[in-house]
């Protein structure tokens, strides 16, 4: 099936200019940062602490603490939000010396998908070009803080889609 709607996009290059519209618009960026706080401050606004002893405020804050979301909220607001960390595993396959102009975005290869056992999808190369993305969506629940980077993924559920 085509589905004339679909769409490939870099993901570095999204995150880049969601950034770049945050500090055309007065934001501060701090990463690798561990909050301890985020508390109403009078008429002001927020008041957000970090770990190393830095204090921010502001009239609003976009808290992007991706796996450590649940936490977060919990601490500071004592909801328990239903939502659960996961790693993945995303894996990216060379393509064969000669063969990249047919395995680009634009030419014959697809994005595709399988709903079997394993959910696999695949994209053609524009990421990382050379390469293509073929993975199996979903991942291995975790904690944030005590990641144990695996199991390792068996590869051979990939295997089969790529010669």
């Amino acid at each position: 099936m085509l589905c004339e709607l679909d769409c490939i996009i870099k993901p570095t290059n999204v995150v880049l200019m969601f950034q770049m519209f945050a500090f055309k618009n007065g934001a501060c960026l701090k990463d690798n940062t561990t909050l301890v706080s985020i508390n109403k401050d009078g008429d002001q606004g927020l008041k957000v602490a970090a770990s190393n002893g830095e204090n921010f405020w502001g009239k609003k804050y976009v808290a992007v603490v991706g796996d450590w979301m649940r936490n977060l909220v919990k601490t500071v607001c004592g909801i328990e939000l239903p939502i659960q960390p996961l790693e993945a595993n995303v894996c990216y396959w060379r393509i064969k010396d000669g063969h990249e102009v047919e395995y680009a975005i634009g030419n014959d290869f697809p994005m595709f998908t399988s709903y079997g056992h394993s959910y696999i999808f695949g994209t053609p190369s524009l990421e990382y070009p050379g390469l293509i993305k073929v993975a199996v969506h979903g991942g291995y629940q975790c904690n944030p803080n005590k990641r144990p980077w695996g199991p390792e993924l068996v590869l051979d559920s990939l295997k089969q889609w790529i010669e």
